[in-house]
């Protein structure tokens, strides 16, 4: 049995807060830079867990094998980074109000091996976040991050993931939509990438990996 420490998984105190403006609409994504107190350990740490393959086990995801991904759900108490969660909703993104999911922290590890097309859509979290933790050489002439898309019918950018509104536009497969922004994962801790991207998940977007 491999036991660790909570610490071993801590946010920098020193972390560097960005904010970026985006669209029409001037959504805000925040960039914490430098997230992990030890990155070199939380990659380590992930490529060592054990994953489950959510797309084969639940039927998670778009249909066809273009896209496969793993997934490990962290075992720690969400109360270990609800503090630094909560004050950026709050005060980075002005919403004092109470967030109505069934999950409303979750933290896990993704692994692709593959990744196709996959068409624009919104989650039904409000808010989400994504630390790459690759290295340059993983990164080398591939895409990671996340694109951001407006519905070319309406020039939409946001929609409520609850309504039959976004029902309507995630059917209607990426040539309804057109991409207004790119945001690149880049490497900012040695050779290793440790920014924490967070968005409002109304937002309809693509998410990028690197296989």
């Amino acid at each position: 049995m491999n036991i660790i420490k909570s610490e071993d998984l801590s946010i920098n105190d020193m972390v560097e807060i960005k904010e970026k403006r985006i669209g029409n609409n001037n959504s805000k994504l925040i960039i914490a830079e430098n997230f992990f107190n030890n990155p070199y350990f939380v990659r380590e740490y992930a490529l060592e867990c054990s994953y489950i393959d959510e797309k084969e086990d639940f039927e998670l995801g778009i249909d066809g094998d273009e896209t496969h991904w793993y997934t490990h759900q962290i075992g720690m108490n969400e109360s270990y980074y609800r503090k630094f969660f909560d004050w950026t909703k709050k005060t980075l993104f002005d919403d004092t109000e109470f967030q109505y999911c069934i999950f409303p922290y979750e933290f896990s590890f993704h692994y692709y091996d593959r990744m196709g097309i996959n068409t624009p859509h919104v989650d039904h979290s409000r808010y989400a976040g994504l630390v790459a933790l690759n290295t340059n050489e993983e990164l080398s002439g591939k895409s990671s991050g996340t694109g951001f898309y407006r519905y070319k019918k309406t020039k939409q950018e946001t929609v409520n993931p609850q309504t039959y509104n976004n029902w309507s536009m995630s059917t209607k497969g990426n040539i309804a939509y057109e991409k207004y922004l790119g945001f690149k994962i880049a490497c900012n801790t040695g050779n290793l990438s440790n920014n924490f991207l967070i968005l409002y998940m109304c937002n309809v977007k693509v998410r990028l990996m690197p296989v």
